[in-house]
C-alpha cells in the first residue's frame, strides 16, 4: 500500500512585522526592561499625544501613567483643579504609586483647600518644590494645627509625608513663620536630607534671630540633613552681602559645612517649569542642589 506524505511548509513572519505593537496580538514589550521600555514612551510623546498611545495597550497605559504622573508641574489653579479630579477619578493608591515630585509654580495654590487633598493622595513623594509659605506662623514650640489651607491637622500630616527627602521654599512668603513651623506644618519628615530656605533682607530683625535660631536647632536636631540652602533675596536693589542677616547666616556656616548661604533671585528658579512636554520625555531643568554645591 502506498503512503502518501504531506508536508506542511512554514511560514515565518518578517522581522519588522514580528517587532510591530499590534493591538490585540502578543505584545513584545514584556519582553524589553521597563527602563528601556520607559525611554521609548519618552521619546515617543514627543510625536503623538499621550491620550493616543495609552490606547494602544494596557502596557502603554501603565508606562504612559508612570512617565506623566512622576512629576506633577502645579502651575495654575487650572492644573491644580485638574489633578484634584484625577486623583479621584483613579484607585486610591494610584497618585501615592506614581507622583514622586510635586512643583508648586503659583503661590496660591498651596492657599487652596483642594492642595490639601493633593498632598494626602501623593504620600509617598520624595521631593517638593513650593513658591513659598504664606501661612502666618508665631515663633513658638507651638506644632501649627490650621484646618483650612496649607497646614492640615496635625495627626494627620505626622502620617503623610514620610519618604518625603527634598522640600524647597523657593522664596520668602509674604507673612512671617519661623522654619520649624514651616516643615512641623509637613509632619515629622525623618528622611528629609535637603532643604533649602529662603529670608528677605531688611526685613524685621527680632524674626531674624529667630531665623537663625531656627536654623542652627534643625542643623543639630537632624543629622541625617545632608543641605541645608538659605537663600537670601534683595528688597529693591539692595546688597544682598552687606545685609545684617547675611552675615549671620555666614557666621553660623561657619560652624557647619551643611548650611549653604546663596543670593536668592525672583522666579529664577521657575526656569524650564513649564515645558510640560519636554519634562516628560525626561528632561529636568537645572538641578538646584547639585548648582549649589559646586
Amino acid at each position: 500500500m502506498a503512503t502518501l506524505t504531506v508536508t506542511a511548509v512554514q511560514h515565518t513572519r518578517p522581522r519588522a512585522r514580528t517587532l510591530s505593537l499590534i493591538v490585540g496580538k502578543s505584545l513584545l514589550v514584556s519582553l524589553l526592561p521597563a527602563e528601556l521600555f520607559l525611554l521609548i514612551l519618552e521619546h515617543a510623546i514627543l510625536y503623538c499625544k499621550p491620550k493616543a498611545l495609552a490606547l494602544v495597550s494596557k502596557a502603554f497605559r501603565r508606562g504612559i501613567d508612570v512617565i506623566i504622573y512622576r512629576t506633577v508641574v502645579l502651575d495654575s489653579l487650572k492644573t491644580l483643579l485638574l489633578f484634584h479630579r484625577t486623583i479621584h477619578s483613579e484607585r486610591p493608591s494610584f497618585s501615592a504609586d506614581h507622583v514622586k515630585k510635586i512643583v508648586v509654580i503659583d503661590r496660591d495654590i498651596a492657599l487652596h483647600p483642594h492642595f490639601n487633598d493633593v498632598l494626602a493622595a501623593c504620600s509617598s513623594i520624595r521631593s517638593l518644590s513650593i513658591h513659598s509659605y504664606n501661612r502666618p506662623g508665631k515663633p513658638s514650640t507651638t506644632k501649627p494645627t490650621i484646618e483650612n489651607g496649607l497646614i492640615m491637622p496635625q495627626s494627620t500630616m505626622l502620617r503623610l509625608l514620610d519618604d518625603l527627602t527634598h522640600l524647597r521654599f523657593c522664596e520668602p512668603g509674604e507673612l512671617w513663620c519661623s522654619p520649624a513651623a514651616m516643615i512641623a506644618a509637613f509632619g515629622s519628615l525623618p528622611n528629609l536630607s535637603h532643604l533649602q530656605l529662603a529670608r528677605r533682607i531688611n526685613a524685621n530683625q527680632a524674626n531674624d534671630k529667630i531665623f537663625v535660631r531656627s536654623v542652627f536647632k534643625l542643623l543639630v536636631s537632624r543629622p541625617i540633613l545632608k543641605m541645608l540652602v538659605v537663600s537670601i533675596f534683595s528688597d529693591n536693589g539692595s546688597c544682598i552681602e552687606q545685609s545684617e542677616i547675611w552675615h549671620q547666616m555666614c557666621e553660623l556656616r561657619c560652624t557647619d559645612q551643611r548650611l549653604i548661604v546663596v543670593p536668592g533671585r525672583y522666579d529664577e528658579w521657575k526656569e524650564g517649569w513649564n515645558d510640560k512636554d519636554a519634562i516628560r520625555s525626561g528632561w529636568h531643568p537645572r538641578d538646584f542642589w547639585l548648582h549649589v554645591s559646586m
